[in-house]
């Protein structure tokens, strides 16, 4: 009987082990990233130093809320300006990768909508005009063209005048970095285009009412500097 028992002891600390630490027990904390990347962001070579920011991103990204912990606290601590500043440029891109994770989709075109004759489809369609195409924008990169004509977005058509007001929604609904094929018609023929999707630059609904011609390249930039920097001073706030 006792042997019985003794087994059963054993047995009962073993699943309390496996399930998991045990109260009191140390939990060794995250550690850094490689001490040749480090090595590397302080190298001579030019090479040396972007592949270590590179590397560095990449252990990051592995581990988000440790890793921009870590850059962030290397980044402002750091007494290498230079280790510094490669610290600050991978923190960056982590803290873009949530940026662009939300807001809603854009694509940088102007529209109207227009009556359309489709190829293989007798009856009545509409499709969209591209009046305008925000240079540097996600349609521009696509080589989406002014005049060109939409009759479709992935597996939808328009057989009203609320084509425009469909389509827009329907990108808005998407995250930025969503892929989303067009159905453009090119001669008597239908195409797909794929495009990229931006986030929405807040600029947009402000300027376009005025007929003002945003620069996407521009807005973009100045609105993911005006996040970065907003995250850094939460952050700071924070100590």
């Amino acid at each position: 009987m006792r042997i019985v028992s003794c087994h059963r002891s054993w047995l009962w600390l073993l699943l309390m082990v496996g399930a998991g630490p045990m109260v009191g027990w140390a939990v060794p904390p995250e550690a850094g990233p490689p001490a040749d990347v480090l090595k590397r962001l302080a190298a001579e070579d030019f090479k040396e130093r972007q592949g270590g920011q590179d590397a560095l991103l990449a252990w990051g990204r592995r581990r988000p809320k440790e890793g921009m912990e870590w850059l962030y606290r290397h980044a402002t601590t750091e007494t290498d300006p230079e280790i510094r500043r490669r610290c600050l440029g991978a923190l960056r891109e982590m803290v873009m990768d949530t940026y662009r994770r939300e807001g809603e989709g854009y694509i940088g075109i102007m529209m109207q909508a227009v009556a359309a004759v489709v190829p293989g489809d007798a009856g009545n369609r509409f499709g969209v005009r591209i009046t305008f195409v925000v240079p540097g924008g996600p349609a521009a990169k696509a080589g989406l063209p002014v005049g060109g004509l939409i009759v479709g977005a992935g597996d939808r058509i328009w057989r009203d005048a609320d084509a425009v007001q469909d389509l827009q929604k329907w990108i808005r609904a998407r995250k930025p970095g969503s892929k989303i094929t067009l159905k453009v018609l090119r001669g008597n023929a239908v195409a797909d285009v794929e495009v990229t999707l931006d986030r929405r630059p807040p600029e947009v609904e402000r300027l376009l009412p005025f007929g003002d011609m945003p620069d996407a390249g521009r807005l973009q930039r100045e609105a993911e500097e005006a996040y970065f920097q907003d995250w850094l001073e939460k952050r700071k706030a924070r100590k």
